[in-house]
């Protein structure tokens, strides 16, 4: 499930594959570098949307303290 702004990502990239706008453009629409947008563009043409979530969503964080050491200290 994507949230709304990956969604918009995924719309903004899609057209610029699509050579519909500049990567140019949709760095200023996003708020990213050019750099970043064509490594994106790279990513959703090699695998898909499925890209452009972060990798560790819904992961619990690696550096979390485990329920039982967190009741031990309180």
């Amino acid at each position: 499930m994507l949230k709304q702004e990956e969604i918009k990502r995924a719309t903004l990239i899609e057209a610029c594959i699509k050579v519909q706008c500049t990567v140019k453009q949709v760095a200023n629409a996003l708020g990213l570098s050019e750099r970043r947008v064509k490594q994106i563009k790279k990513e959703v043409k090699e695998k898909g949307v499925k890209s452009i979530p972060h990798g560790n969503r819904g992961r619990k964080p690696k550096n979390t303290i485990s329920n039982e050491i967190r009741k031990r200290i309180l």
